[in-house]
């Protein structure tokens, strides 16, 4: 899904009768050296959450979303980055 900018959302998903067994939602920018990772949302460890990421490709923090089924946090992330891609760019290029 492309934004402004160079900016994508790419969304990828299993499921099992039915059901969002695992996620990631990645926000991208495109660059002259391909695309970078800025943030995402994933469900690796059990547990929805993002994950901040630095220009150096470092994960710079982690934010948790208990309590939330993974279809829930996968379409919460793609309306997430869809309204606050700007933001989470600002955070990248501050680390």
């Amino acid at each position: 899904m492309f934004l402004p900018d160079g900016f994508c959302i790419f969304v990828d998903a299993t499921r099992y009768k039915g059901r969002v067994t695992s996620f990631v939602v990645r926000l991208t920018l495109e660059t002259e050296d391909g695309p970078v990772n800025i943030t995402r949302y994933d469900g690796a460890h059990g547990v929805p959450h993002r994950d901040q990421m630095s220009k150096a490709g470092r994960l710079t923090s982690k934010t948790w979303m208990h309590g939330v089924d993974f279809e829930a946090a996968m379409e919460y992330a793609i309306a997430d980055f869809k309204e606050n891609y700007r933001a989470y760019y600002e955070a990248w290029l501050k680390n």
